[in-house]
């Protein structure tokens, strides 16, 4: 098939896509999220059709320098950050909104980007598990608002809100978390300037200047419906969660540093980003650990699990 004709093609189906989501945001602006009652979680995954062939995973990523990087990225533009093992690495949001994954090696160490536009989540994961090194694609399936992966050796779905699988064969499989940082690519460059970032280099054709989900961080819009939802906090604000200790951006932003259940929640000034802590027997900072972090509206339901 013609070039040309698969990238008329796959511009039309976006353009159905975004339609499908209008009416969505249609349908539910500034009305409350529906609580849907307990039921076996695989009978309440939906079904969008954007599976990996629409939104492709990045299995073959290319890095580019920071000099290189900084004639297109936005100062305020964020990324996820992994620190670990090897020089640091940018993984921009406006280049993983178009593909949600990026099966990479850090060292000797496979790993998983996840980004998750619909839960603004973003996390770094091992790629090894009992099955042995997994390689990830997107699903188009979605739980709670959160955009489901699959792996390739057996098909099994991942939560990557968590890094928990669903499916029932390997339910009590989880992919081990990675010490990973979300700041703005202003904060990157200054800290890091001999860093790597994650290059357009894609192997597809995306215009990666612009963001296919618009204004939905700054709506109160909900496209898919939730298991539970509270008021604890509003349905957008961002939160960073540590077993069943759970704050807000703006409250650790606000504090500066928040101790709960041994876990030190840090506002870094310098980084412009929350880092968590354990903390030492002397009251200092110990190991970081690996904070996850989400829309309050993805979380409210996973935390009410025992």
């Amino acid at each position: 098939m013609p070039r040309r004709f698969k990238k008329r093609q796959f511009i039309f189906f976006l353009i159905a896509v975004f339609i499908v989501m209008i009416f969505w945001r249609e349908y539910y602006q500034h009305q409350p999220p529906e609580n849907k009652p307990p039921q076996n979680i695989i009978s309440t995954v939906v079904d969008t059709g954007l599976n990996n062939n629409v939104i492709p995973a990045i299995d073959d990523p290319v890095f580019e320098s920071v000099a290189d990087a900084d004639s297109y990225l936005e100062n305020d533009g964020l990324g996820v950050v992994l620190n670990e093992g090897r020089t640091a690495v940018f993984y921009p949001f406006q280049i993983l909104v178009w593909h949600n994954i990026v099966n990479d090696i850090s060292g000797k160490v496979p790993i998983l980007i996840s980004y998750n536009p619909l839960c603004d989540n973003a996390a770094i994961f091992e790629r090894m598990t009992t099955d042995g090194v997994l390689l990830f694609k997107n699903s188009g399936q979605v739980l709670n608002n959160s955009l489901l992966i699959t792996d390739e050796f057996n098909n099994s779905l991942w939560n990557p809100l968590t890094g928990q699988a669903i499916s029932e064969t390997v339910s009590d499989q989880s992919l081990h978390r990675l010490v990973s940082t979300v700041m703005p690519w202003a904060s990157f460059k200054k800290n890091f300037p001999n860093g790597q970032v994650l290059s357009r280099e894609t192997g597809v054709e995306r215009d990666y200047s612009y963001n296919p989900y618009s204004n939905y961080a700054a709506s109160p819009d909900v496209i898919f419906s939730l298991e539970k939802y509270d008021t604890k906090f509003s349905i957008k604000t961002k939160v960073f969660v540590y077993g069943k200790a759970v704050y807000s951006e703006d409250n650790i932003k606000t504090q500066k540093t928040i101790n709960d259940q041994g876990i030190r929640f840090v506002w870094d000034e310098d980084w412009q980003a929350v880092r968590g802590y354990q903390i030492a027997e002397d009251g200092s900072n110990g190991e970081e650990i690996g904070l996850y972090s989400g829309y309050w509206m993805c979380w409210a339901g996973q935390l009410s699990k025992p």
